[in-house]
């Protein structure tokens, strides 16, 4: 009986590991087919996301957008401080004997241009990111479409150019102000001269 119970326990054992190593062997054989499908994936949503960044509008606006966003920061922080260098320095008669005003004339049309160049830019950054329907019904939630994810880079622009607005806006007010008291103070020494 014990020689029984030992051979039924080695035949056993042994369909147990015959079927352990088919089934080892059939898992080895899907996963190795789950990452190839999961490479393949990863290689189609690649392909997509490039495919769909140079099929709209998108390939030629971004970037020259994204261009002209940078440069009307630089130029922005440029001009601001040459606003405030110039307002706090008045600019005396033998630099400039004929128009004195001519140097704040001068910035306040730089300024002007540039509050023109952030209202340009704040509608092309609108109209970029504006959505269509029938692109958001397309959308998969859990991979989202490269137009979505250069929507949220762009929509990230607009507060930006809203504080730069801003700051043209009160660098053109100190210079309006600077120009008043130039004019003021010239209007003092005229009449001082003609006192004399």
């Amino acid at each position: 009986m014990t020689t029984t119970l030992e051979a039924c326990f080695k035949t056993a054992e042994s369909t147990a590991e015959k079927d352990l190593e088919e089934r080892e062997k059939e898992l080895s054989e899907e996963e190795s087919g789950i990452s190839e499908q999961r490479v393949r994936l990863e290689a189609e949503r690649s392909i997509e996301f490039y495919e769909e960044l140079a099929s709209d509008k998108f390939a030629t606006a971004a970037p020259s957008i994204m261009q002209g966003f940078l440069a009307h920061g630089d130029a922005c922080t440029q001009l601001e401080a040459e606003a405030l260098q110039l307002a706090m320095t008045q600019p005396t008669l033998a630099e400039d004997e004929y128009s004195p005003m001519r140097p704040y004339n001068a910035m306040l049309d730089r300024l002007d241009n540039l509050q023109r160049e952030q209202r340009e830019l704040h509608a092309s950054i609108v109209s970029l990111t504006q959505r269509d329907d029938s692109i958001e019904a397309e959308e998969d939630v859990d991979q989202p479409s490269a137009r979505s994810q250069l929507i949220h880079v762009f929509s990230a622009c607009l507060p930006v150019l809203q504080a730069r607005a801003a700051n043209l806006h009160m660098a053109y007010e100190l210079l309006e102000g600077a120009k008043e008291n130039l004019a003021m103070s010239l209007h003092l020494e005229s009449l001082e001269f003609e006192d004399d």
